[in-house]
């Protein structure tokens, strides 16, 4: 939760093996702000990696480690980093229903995307991209 809301108190999750329905149905509700806690949760999927480098980075107490921890998103998130324009080129590839039938065209056309991509070594300039594609002032600025 304190990805989307920094005062909100660190809240853990554990799934049990096979939870039945009957263990659920006798728990008090969880707390909301809004009435009823909501059914399902509109969120976006998290790479779990960030999600753990970004916990362990909150909860240390030395002020080194805590900035080379936030750093290391940065550079984990600017490794990976892909522009939209390219994410939607690929994503139309993928989607091609006769994929698993002519996979050598659809393999040529991923390559010829990424081509430009990965002959791009200046990491710099990726650290820069993902940096203003992904960073608000207000984020950062403290």
């Amino acid at each position: 939760m304190t990805y989307f809301q920094r005062s909100s108190p660190n809240i853990a999750v554990l799934k049990k093996k096979n939870p039945t329905t009957e263990e659920f149905d006798s728990v008090v509700p969880c707390l909301s702000l809004f009435g009823e806690f909501p059914k399902e949760i509109n969120a976006h999927c998290i790479d779990p990696v960030l999600l753990d480098i970004f916990l362990i980075a909150r909860d240390s107490t030395n002020i080194r480690l805590k900035f080379i921890f936030y750093y290391q998103i940065l550079e984990y998130a600017s490794y990976y980093y892909i522009n939209n324009k390219l994410k939607s080129k690929l994503s139309l590839i993928l989607k091609d229903p006769a994929i698993s039938d002519n996979s050598n065209y659809a393999i040529g056309h991923i390559i010829e995307e990424m081509k430009d991509t990965f002959s791009q070594k200046d990491d710099y300039s990726r650290l820069e991209k993902t940096v203003l594609d992904y960073c608000k002032i207000d984020d950062i600025k403290k």
